[in-house]
Order: C-alpha cells, then sequence, then structure tokens
C-alpha cells in the first residue's frame, strides 16, 4: 500500500513538473517571442564610430609610403533580407543611391558563399553615406 501512494505522489511531482516545463516553453516561444526576437536583434548588431588613425609612414628622404585613409563601404548582410523580394527592392533603392545597377547588386547578394556580410561599393562619399543612413533599409550597413 505504502508503494503505491509513493508512486502516486511521485506521478504528481512528475506530471506537475511537465505541465510547468510546458508552461514555460509556452510562455518563452508565444508570449515572449517578439520581445526575446527584438533583444537577440539589438545585442548582435551594433553601430560604431572609428576614431583612431595609424601614423604616417615616410621613406629616409622624408617622402609619404603611407598614410591613413578613411573609406565608407556599403554592405548587406543577406540573412536579414530572406526573401527574393526583400533582395530586389532593397537593390532598388542602393542602385539609385550608389549609381550601380540593381541586378548587379542582387548578382553580388546571390552569389556571396558568405550570408552574413556582403560588400557591394567601397569609399563612398558623404552625400552617398547620408542617403544610405536615412534610407534605413534593414540588412544594409
Amino acid at each position: 500500500m505504502r508503494l503505491k501512494i509513493t508512486i502516486f505522489l511521485l506521478g504528481i511531482v512528475l506530471v506537475t513538473s511537465m505541465g510547468l516545463l510546458g508552461w514555460r516553453l509556452y510562455v518563452l516561444q508565444f508570449v515572449k517571442a517578439q520581445q526575446l526576437a527584438q533583444e537577440s536583434q539589438r545585442q548582435q548588431t551594433a553601430t560604431f564610430t572609428q576614431y583612431a588613425r595609424r601614423g604616417t609612414i615616410f621613406d629616409s628622404r622624408g617622402n609619404v609610403l603611407a598614410a591613413s585613409n578613411t573609406a565608407d563601404e556599403v554592405f548587406i548582410e543577406p540573412r536579414r533580407l530572406p526573401n527574393a523580394e526583400d533582395v530586389k527592392e532593397t537593390a532598388m533603392v542602393l542602385q539609385d543611391i550608389l549609381h550601380l545597377p540593381g541586378p548587379e547588386i542582387c548578382r553580388l547578394v546571390y552569389d556571396s558563399k558568405n550570408k552574413g556580410y556582403v560588400k557591394i561599393q567601397s569609399g563612398i562619399d558623404l552625400a552617398q553615406r547620408e542617403a544610405i543612413m536615412n534610407a534605413r533599409l534593414p540588412g544594409v550597413g
């Protein structure tokens, strides 16, 4: 008789534990999913300004061999543009800013083996940089 009561109580504890675990999974998957996704995105992406400059390198006659030069570049994160339509829309906006054909931008994205970072153009001017920042395109930096 005592064994039956022990098994019954263990069964209740097990069922209760599984119920609580199931409830927690439900809360994480459905109730807090959007909030957790936003927090994750915020933690994985960051904007930073590079202030450090390297010194100029001269030869023995005082001629400059190498100097620091800041160059902005445009890149796309393909994993943030899951649909082909998203890539096309982004390319259409960028083609007007960068003076680069939209199909060429799409080709760079599709042909890249790195789905986290695809360099589109390097050495853009300040006006292009501002236009891209103001467009606030997802997956473009």
